[in-house]
């Protein structure tokens, strides 16, 4: 079995030529919204995993590896398939373990693999305009229709690397010892818990500094509050301590010999 792309219309029409719904390569652009329990709703296109087979009423999820009969429904047998819990269990394993984020997105080709290095610019040289056309055409067929490179899932062990290394190069830039590594991951995963409230956070040096004010201003008020609490406490022992001993007939007198 063989797949057949969209430069092979003509052979796919020979296939299917007695088939009763013959199979149309628009199909491939008709979005589809599957519900997921790990994560909301996820919005996908049939050409994200089905492809037309060289056999008649035939194609192929890439996802499930499963052979799909179109003949009798058509384009709703393919999205009875894209909607089924198994097919919906493979998306969610891609997207949760082995993908980036924004893989499915449009804009895959601006999402380096580390995002603090920014990519190279095209070099164009004016004095040779057969380099400059050819980068030309380059751009513009890689803006049009992103590679099977671009659209490669990414291991999650490269997605770790990737964002060791962006904690390094920070650390670094900013002379931060790299002892400190540890705790600012446990920190940084403690942050990400609450997502919304890490959205709107903002620390300038400005902020930073009032905030730091503020944080003092409240650790005197506790310590105050808890000296106060010793001493509240200390003086009710020691009314306590008098009290009983006034209940057993004042102190006791030493014995002098």
């Amino acid at each position: 079995m063989k797949t057949l792309g969209k430069n092979d219309i003509g052979r796919a029409k020979e296939i299917d030529a007695k088939v009763k719904n013959r199979f149309r390569y628009e199909w491939l652009e008709t979005t589809v919204n599957l519900k997921s329990k790990k994560l909301s709703e996820i919005e996908v296109t049939l050409g994200d995993s089905i492809e037309k087979l060289d056999l008649p009423g035939k194609a192929l999820c890439s996802f499930c590896n499963d052979v799909i009969s179109y003949g009798g429904k058509g384009k709703i047998a393919l999205v009875d398939h894209v909607q089924s819990a198994k097919h919906i269990a493979r998306v969610e394993h891609r997207r949760t373990n082995y993908t980036l984020d924004g893989q499915f997105s449009k804009n895959t080709q601006e999402t380096p693999l580390f995002p603090l290095f920014k990519p190279l610019k095209k070099l164009s040289d004016s004095n040779n305009p057969a380099c400059s056309s050819s980068l030309q055409t380059t751009s513009t067929s890689s803006a049009s229709s992103p590679s099977e490179d671009q659209l490669r899932l990414i291991p999650l062990s490269h997605r770790t690397a990737n964002l060791e290394a962006m904690i390094l190069s920070m650390m670094a830039e900013n002379n931060i010892s790299f002892s400190v590594a540890p705790k600012l991951v446990e920190l940084i995963r403690e942050c990400c818990n609450d997502p919304k409230a890490l959205a709107g956070v903002a620390l300038d040096r400005c902020v930073a500094e009032e905030r730091k004010k503020d944080l003092d201003q409240q650790v005197h008020v506790l310590t105050t509050i808890a000296k106060a609490k010793s001493m509240i406490k200390q003086h009710a022992i020691k009314k306590a301590f008098k009290r009983h001993q006034s209940a057993l007939g004042g102190p006791s007198k030493r014995r002098k010999y």
